[in-house]
């Protein structure tokens, strides 16, 4: 499980960066690593990003800065540059940099009074309202058939049924190197949120693309076939990243639907819960913790509605 090591290297690598560019962000990294809190290095540098842009914005020292300032700066932070409000989950990223800033400042001594503290929490759609766009079994065809005929095509083709196959996270996917496989037992053990392992099930057609694409790989890498762990890698040579998934994704969607990689789990959950597995069924293979977070990802089918109803029929039959 090396990926997830690679990936944090370079997520190091960014932080040490923006620290010696701006040191006054340096005793604010230091105090989330020294919380306990097991967030990503990712979360670190969107938080440390976040207090860098609220710096830029304001022009000033920070602690100098009014609850009226940040309140102010919060809420143009809130759209983005063609006008449109930004999504619920962005701005709680920011709001929360800015929360843990100035307590950070607070617990330092450097201001007695924290100006965030009253600043309130974005609000966030009900979950009944949450834009869940997933993709039907016909579209899942057809974004199969999107797929250009090239020297890529195992390799999307092979990333594209695993993450529809097995509900897998884009991050995870993309950290995925050879050694993670058990090849006899069919399966593949990744690192979830939070560190945890989770070890995926692999049918026979997941494991014949696999194998097709490690033969494409193998003559891409030539000599550094065995150097290379990373399961998918680019014509570059390199371990894929996060965000060439979600340009493959974009590519190939058949719809003008908003499809994500993170769709593509969407799209997993609702059709295992249309193909007749139960919620708990579905939170397992997801690594869910708890089934509230699975129903978030599930979109009722007409066909689920219908078959439901069905069954209501036969309950109430007299």
């Amino acid at each position: 499980m090396s990926g997830r090591k690679e990936n944090e290297k370079q997520a190091t690598q960014k932080i040490k960066n923006l620290l010696n560019e701006n040191p006054y962000l340096k005793g604010f990294y230091f105090s989330m690593m020294n919380s306990g809190k097991t967030q990503s290095y990712n979360t670190h540098y969107k938080y440390l990003h976040c207090i860098k842009t609220l710096h830029d914005e304001l022009g000033k020292d920070l602690v100098a800065a009014s609850y009226d300032d940040l309140t102010e700066f919060l809420y143009y932070q809130s759209f983005k540059e063609n006008g449109e409000k930004k999504s619920g989950n962005s701005m709680i990223v920011m709001y929360s940099a800015v929360k843990k800033y100035y307590k950070y400042l607070t617990a330092s001594r450097q201001i007695t009074n924290n100006p965030a503290e009253l600043i309130e929490r974005p609000a966030q759609k009900p979950k009944d309202q949450i834009h869940r766009d997933v993709l039907t079994k016909e579209e899942i065809k057809e974004m199969f058939n999107n797929i250009p005929k090239n020297k890529n095509y195992n390799r999307n083709y092979a990333i594209l049924l695993l993450a529809l196959y097995t509900g897998i996270r884009c991050t995870p996917l993309t950290e995925i190197d050879l050694e993670d496989f058990d090849w006899k037992a069919k399966t593949v053990t990744v690192i979830q949120k939070r560190n945890k392992k989770h070890t995926y099930y692999l049918s026979d057609s997941v494991m014949r693309a696999i194998g097709r694409w490690m033969y494409d790989r193998e003559k891409i890498l030539g000599e550094e076939y065995h150097k290379k762990g990373a399961l998918f890698v680019s014509t570059k040579k390199t371990r894929m990243t996060p965000r060439t998934m979600e340009r493959i994704v974009e590519v190939l969607n058949p719809t003008d639907k908003h499809i994500t990689p993170h769709r593509l789990r969407g799209t997993f959950a609702t059709n295992m819960i249309d193909a007749g597995c139960n919620l708990y069924e579905v939170q397992q293979m997801m690594g869910h913790e708890s089934p509230k977070t699975t129903e978030i990802y599930i979109k009722p089918s007409e066909t689920l509605i219908k078959q439901a109803s069905e069954k209501a029929d036969v309950f109430l039959s007299v």
